[in-house]
């Protein structure tokens, strides 16, 4: 899935969310959902 490979860099603190906008905003939803799921 698009999360799991995004979990580990973008999704565990804000700073690092905001670092990966450049991302596609689906796969930042994805990758957000999943990474405060895992907390």
């Amino acid at each position: 899935m698009v999360g799991f490979r995004c979990i580990e860099r973008a999704c565990f603190s804000l700073e690092q969310f905001f670092d990966n906008l450049d991302m596609e905003w689906e796969q930042i939803a994805v990758c957000s959902v999943y990474g405060w799921l895992e907390k």
